[in-house]
């Protein structure tokens, strides 16, 4: 598993994609530092990086640091995405 995360949507895809070429077999995903992005954006963003990979992604909530909450309206948007849906799923079980 990769952490990845970067100020810029393009410069995480990348990275993502470099941790993926380099043989990294999930990522831990969070939301962009100092984005403030809505819940609806934060989705597409992990959305986005699942796309480009096919990787699996743990999501990484840390609203005390990021500023951003991956909260309900968040995990509906995600719940559909196989690679993210155990992690979603882990979470809505607790």
């Amino acid at each position: 598993m990769a952490g990845v995360n970067d100020m810029r949507v393009d410069e995480c895809l990348d990275a993502s994609i470099a941790a993926r070429d380099a043989g990294a077999q999930s990522l831990l995903v969070a939301a962009p530092p100092y984005s403030l992005s809505s819940e609806a954006e934060l989705a597409a963003h992990v959305l986005k990086t699942e796309a480009v990979t096919g990787l699996v992604i743990m999501l990484y909530n840390y609203p005390g640091r990021t500023g951003v909450a991956m909260g309900e309206e968040f995990l509906d948007l995600v719940a559909d995405n196989d690679n993210v849906r155990t992690w979603v799923n882990r979470i809505l079980d607790e």
